[in-house]
């Protein structure tokens, strides 16, 4: 049959389907057209799911729920799109609309329990060993991430769960790896001068080798600038009870600022490990009260106080640990910058890792901005957060100065080349902030006062170098961060202030390609990852055989592999 033109029509039939519009009538039958289309293929009646659209001898017995493991022509089936009002697959059924989930029911019971954990204080720490152990202010974090076990009253992060043992050990070295230190156990000490050097003189002594380390000295030997000081804590027989050998174990000592309020008056932070803080606090008792009974005025006394539970302290270590830490940390108000702000900022870009400053500088930063404001969208993974050097030619005179700076070592003959360029000495220091003033008393402070703003928050940086460290290991130093976790209002009254910083700080360095090891991490990078050049992190476990409580923790081992054994 030929085909026929329109123009062949007769004009009967022309006129009577002159009006029909194929494309009105697709737009009006585009539900039962999508409705047939959707049916193809199906060969149950009742075909729910995108599985169920498969034929018999491509289905499984076990069917997952995730959508990529289904063809891709099935994704659009995947969550059936005509769903009736109340949610249900099924017309006709009315199902009860459930709450969302079990955790969001009892987000209050969990929030209760949250504040407890976080409102610590003196009486609660003193009772950690007969109640619940405390939490530390990233546990929720950890306890996700982490194989958790108890120690010194406190639940730890052992090792994650992830298995990046060799990821830490690489982390340690040429990238930044992050320890939550906020277990240790931080006394107080203010009185005089004088009072506190012959305090100091007779049961701490510095580590070998840190005269060219100290800052510059006054009259009485204390450093004018606040600084952390490494040594050891010494005690005798007459003072302390069950001491058989005179070494109780490291401390560090963190020197306040000599503006006090009153004149030659100071503060001195001891930051040392919970295995010993039970002798270490009879031994400084027994110490201070002897000294007080010979001093004739009230006044000018020593005043000892247990402030554990109200800071915590974090600890990167690492390369790259400067320049992530200079990433994250910013100013809230950028138009009033005060000089620590500047002294700072100026210290910063001129230095590429931790190393280069002199060890245990402290640098107090107060009304800091939030640190998930600049936290990047996605985790940044092998990027290099050194500041590169500036390329420069070799007749430039600035050449000679960009060039690494050669620290001499009695063990090694060649000299170890220190890749972050000239490495600072406290004058160099003193030219970035003349005038040695900061605000590290009032941010250390356990009292409100007018000065402190409500929703600031306020850091404390210290250089965490050792002697034995700087000398074996100098690639792994890097800074710790001391932040307020709670902050009392009164004897009665505690205020959980700030629990929640230590969490985003340290999400914010994970987000910028940091990794977070525990205590298992900690005892390998301080004893054979440094070649015993982190002997102070490894206490008690390694290396100190000799203390008090190393002996207590050999015991410990012993008695557990016996067990094992019957």
């Amino acid at each position: 049959m030929a085909f026929k033109s329109p123009n062949d029509i007769p004009d009967s039939t022309y006129a009577q389907y002159a009006c029909f519009d194929v494309l009105r009538l697709a737009t009006v039958r585009g539900a039962e057209l999508a409705a047939f289309e959707s049916s193809v293929n199906v060969l149950t009646s009742s075909a729910l799911t995108g599985l169920q659209r498969l034929p018999v001898r491509l289905r499984r017995r076990a069917a997952s729920h995730r959508v990529n493991r289904l063809p891709h022509r099935f994704h659009r089936h995947h969550h059936l799109s005509n769903l009736n009002e109340n949610g249900s697959k099924f017309e006709g059924v009315k199902l009860k609309n459930k709450l969302k989930s079990r955790r969001y029911r009892r987000r209050k019971l969990r929030l209760m329990a949250f504040h407890e954990r976080f409102t610590t204080n003196n009486d609660s720490i003193g009772q950690s060993h007969a109640q619940k152990p405390l939490w530390l202010p990233t546990h929720i974090w950890h306890a996700k991430r982490f194989h958790m076990i108890t120690k010194w009253g406190w639940r730890l992060p052992y090792a994650p769960t992830s298995k990046l043992f060799k990821a830490c050990h690489r982390a340690s070295h040429n990238g930044c790896l992050v320890f939550d230190f906020s277990y240790l156990n931080c006394f107080q000490i203010y009185g005089p001068e004088n009072l506190l050097v012959e305090c100091l003189n007779g049961i701490f002594r510095l580590d070998y080798q840190v005269d060219s380390c100290l800052p510059e000295l006054s009259k009485l030997k204390t450093p004018l600038w606040s600084c952390e000081q490494t040594g050891i804590l010494y005690a005798t027989n007459k003072r302390v009870h069950d001491i058989s050998r005179p070494v109780l174990g490291p401390i560090r000592v963190l020197w306040g600022s000599l503006n006090s309020v009153k004149e030659n008056f100071r503060h001195v932070w001891l930051w040392l490990h919970p295995s010993m803080s039970s002798s270490a606090w009879d031994l400084l008792q027994t110490h201070i009260n002897e000294i007080n009974s010979l001093n004739v005025t009230q006044s000018c006394s020593l005043q000892l106080n247990d402030i554990t539970g109200y800071f915590c302290r974090l600890r990167l270590i690492g390369r790259q640990s400067h320049g992530l830490i200079s990433d994250i940390i910013q100013m809230k108000n950028g138009d009033t910058i005060d000089e620590n702000w500047t002294y700072w900022n100026n210290l910063s870009t001129s230095i590429r890792e931790a190393a280069c400053v002199p060890p245990g500088l402290v640098i107090p930063l107060s009304d800091c901005k939030d640190f998930r404001s600049n936290r990047p969208r996605l985790k940044i993974r092998n990027r290099n957060w050194s500041i590169l050097p500036i390329k420069l030619n070799e007749n430039n005179p600035l050449y000679r100065q960009q060039q690494p700076h050669r620290i001499e070592s009695s063990e090694n003959e060649n000299g170890f080349v220190l890749p972050s360029g000239k490495q600072l000495s406290w004058l160099d220091i003193q030219k970035f902030c003349p005038s040695r003033c900061n605000s590290l008393d009032q941010l250390l402070s356990t009292q409100i006062n007018q000065d402190t703003k409500e929703n600031s928050i306020d850091i404390i940086l210290v250089q965490n170098s050792t002697p034995s460290l700087a000398r074996l290991s100098p690639e792994t130093i890097g800074w710790d961060i001391i932040l307020r976790r709670n902050f009392p209002q009164s004897k009665n009254e505690v205020l959980l202030r700030g629990s929640l910083l230590a969490r985003d700080f340290l999400i914010a360095c994970v987000y910028r390609g940091a990794e977070v090891g525990g205590q298992r991490d900690l005892h390998y990078w301080a004893g054979l990852g440094t070649r015993a050049g982190g002997r102070f992190d490894s206490f008690p476990e390694t290396l100190w055989p000799d203390t008090l409580a190393g002996q207590q923790f050999s015991e410990s081992v012993t008695q557990q592999k016996l067990s094992k054994l019957q």
